[in-house]
C-alpha cells in the first residue's frame, strides 16, 4: 500500500465504518480452488507482486497497467467492516485506483452474468452508495465487457513484458523522425536496429503508448501501426 492510499484510509472518518484493516489471503496460492483461483500478477506500474482472485480480474488489472491516467492501483486493498441498514457487513473491494489527478476509485470485478443479477445489483448499489456517502469516492462495477473486444487482451499480454524496457528520448525521437507514413512493426524494428537498438525496442515503443494498432487482430511483424502525435 503506497503512502497516498494509506493517508486516504487513515483520514476516513465515519461512525458507520467500524474498522478498516489490511486484507488477508485465506488460502495458499499453491492450493487454489478450481472455482476461484488466486493468480499472481507482477505489476510493472506499481513494481510489486499482487494477486487476482479470478482470471477475469487478472485481465482487468492487466488493462490498468497500460492506462496512462492511472498512477497506482492495488488489488484487495483492505477489508471494510461497516454498518449498512443497521447491519454489520465486512467487504473487500477487488481493486482501488489512484489516478494521476489524485482521484481515488474503488472497483468491483464480476462476470457479466453476475453483474446483471438483480439481487447482486441491489447489494452492490448499497455498497456503492455507502462508499460515495461515507468515503466520498466512486465504487465502480466492471465486467469483461470492458476488455472483451477482438484480440485486445491477447495483444496486451504480448506487449506486457515490454513495459519494463527503458526508452531513451533522444533515440526514440530519432527513430520516430524517420518513420514512413504507414509503418509496419517490421519496418519499426528495422529502424530501431539502424539506430543500434534491437527489435525489442520497437515493441517497447508500441507497449509504452507511442503507437496505436488494430486491437481486433493479433499483433505480428506485418501489423500496421499508427504514430500517436
Amino acid at each position: 500500500m503506497n503512502n497516498e492510499l494509506a493517508t486516504f484510509l487513515n483520514e476516513v472518518e465515519s461512525t458507520n465504518i467500524i474498522e478498516i484493516k489490511p486484507f488477508e489471503l485465506k488460502r495458499k496460492l499453491n492450493k487454489t480452488s478450481r472455482v476461484k483461483p488466486s493468480i499472481l500478477h507482477y505489476s510493472h506500474l506499481n513494481m510489486l507482486t499482487q494477486y487476482a482472485e479470478s482470471y477475469n480480474e487478472s485481465k482487468v488489472i492487466l488493462t490498468y497497467e497500460f492506462n496512462k491516467d492511472i498512477k497506482y492501483f492495488l488489488t484487495q486493498p483492505a477489508t471494510f467492516t461497516i454498518k449498512v441498514d443497521d447491519k454489520k457487513v465486512s467487504h473487500t473491494p477487488d481493486v482501488v485506483i489512484i489516478y494521476t489527478d489524485g482521484t481515488v476509485e474503488f472497483i468491483q470485478i464480476k462476470i457479466d452474468k453476475k453483474a446483471k443479477d438483480k439481487n447482486y445489483l441491489k447489494i452492490f448499489n448499497q455498497l456503492a452508495e455507502f462508499f460515495k456517502t461515507e468515503l466520498g469516492v466512486n465504487y465502480k462495477l466492471v465486467t469483461e465487457s470492458s476488455y472483451n473486444e477482438g484480440k485486445y487482451i491477447e495483444n496486451l499480454q504480448q506487449l506486457y513484458a515490454f513495459l519494463d524496457v527503458k526508452l531513451t528520448s533522444d533515440v526514440t525521437n530519432n527513430i520516430l523522425a524517420e518513420l514512413p507514413s504507414a509503418p509496419t512493426i517490421s519496418e519499426l524494428e528495422q529502424l530501431c536496429i539502424k539506430h543500434e537498438m534491437t527489435d525489442v525496442y520497437a515493441w517497447a515503443l508500441i507497449a509504452q503508448g507511442h503507437f496505436t494498432y488494430d486491437s481486433s487482430k493479433i499483433l505480428t511483424k506485418k501489423s500496421a501501426i499508427n504514430l500517436v502525435h
